[in-house]
Parts: structure tokens; sequence; C-alpha cells
């Protein structure tokens, strides 16, 4: 099914039938992406947007619970963009899932006040301290290499109707970042849930 560069693994989601693949090696999402996509809260036809999307398994879960909804997966890295695509295709979403290989910044400036929705798992990690990853799709995936936190919630704010909501997840001991850049962006926090176990937080923010 994919390039024999790729060695992908599939998880099967019996809960709404999607089967999904990822690199073996690489970039794997992980329990924080399983509870962003629960975490969304979405209505009937909502148009959706997911800043860095992976291999699209966020994209597709909220997909699959929202009823006509319009997503649009953007995620820079081209080989987990490849993915996303046969994704899609393999699980028959094409009319609800639109995969953008794209910055997701020169996205949101090309479509302003365009989203209901934006939902965002940005890398946990600068791009300066700690140890990064030897594997290039790893470290992007997990450190702001191809951008900030701040720079999300921004792109957020400009994608977003008056009104619209941006569900994201982020490190719990850099939520104080998330909410001054959310400030600085005129986004107001509405909800939150704090997992029991974990290192993250769920955040809910609106644009008024």
């Amino acid at each position: 099914m994919f390039s024999s560069m790729i060695h992908c693994t599939s998880e099967y989601f019996t809960s709404c039938g999607l089967t999904i693949w990822q690199p073996a090696k690489g970039h794997r999402y992980g329990p924080e992406s399983l509870a962003l996509a629960d975490f969304v809260r979405a209505g009937e036809g909502v148009r959706i947007a997911e800043l860095g999307s992976g291999v699209g398994v966020i994209a597709l879960l909220i997909a699959s619970r929202t009823k006509g909804a319009a997503v649009y997966a953007v995620e820079i890295q081209d080989s987990l963009h490849a993915i996303a695509v046969r994704n899609v295709k393999g699980n028959g979403y094409e009319r609800s899932v639109t995969c953008v290989n794209d910055d997701y910044r020169r996205f949101a400036a090309e479509n302003r006040n365009a989203f209901d929705l934006v939902v965002s798992n940005p890398p946990f990690y600068a791009a300066g301290p700690g140890r990064m990853s030897p594997n290039s799709q790893r470290a992007q995936a997990r450190h702001e290499i191809n951008g900030t936190v701040a720079d999300v919630v921004k792109a957020a704010r400009d994608l977003l109707v008056s009104g619209g909501k941006f569900a994201v997840v982020f490190a719990r001991r850099r939520v104080g970042e998330l909410r001054r850049a959310a400030v600085d962006a005129g986004l107001e926090e509405n909800r939150i849930e704090e997992p029991e176990s974990g290192s993250f937080l769920l955040l809910e923010f609106q644009k008024n």
C-alpha cells in the first residue's frame, strides 16, 4: 500500500471503523492525539482546520463523528502528508477530509475567517533545549522546528470566524505559554480538561 521507503503499521478503531496507518519508525501519534479528538465538540456541517495533522488520525476521527463536516488536514512534512492521503482514501473519506501539504502559517494567511473550528496538537518541546530525536520526522513533530506555539495560536485566530473555537492539546508544563499566546491573539479560554494521568492538558478557546 505504501512505498517500500516507508514501513508502516496500522491500527483499527472499532468505535468508528477506521484503519489508520502510521510509520513504524518516525513520528507516531500518541494518547494526546486521541484525547484531543474526543475533546472536540463540533456541530453538524462545520468547517474545521487541523494544524499539523500528521497522518490524519485526528481529522479522520472528528470527521467520522461529525455529520457533514468539512475537515482540512494541514501538514508540512511530505512523508506524513502522503500517509494521511492514503488514510483518507483508504477509509473512504475523500468527501469529508482534504489533506493540505503546506506550512500552516501560509495556509492561515490564505484562508482568513474561513473556519468554525481549528484543532491542533502542536509540538510539546521548544526547538533549543533538550535532546532532539535524530529522526527528522519525529524531531519536527515533537519540537518547534516549523513554528512556535504562538505561531499556532495566531494561525488559529486568523482562520476562525467570529465566535469560532480553537481546541488544542499541549504540554502541561508549558500551558502558561499557550495561555499568554491566546491572550495576545485575542482568544478567550472557555473550557479545559485535565487528564488524571499524562503530561498534557486539553483547552478550548473562542474568538470573539
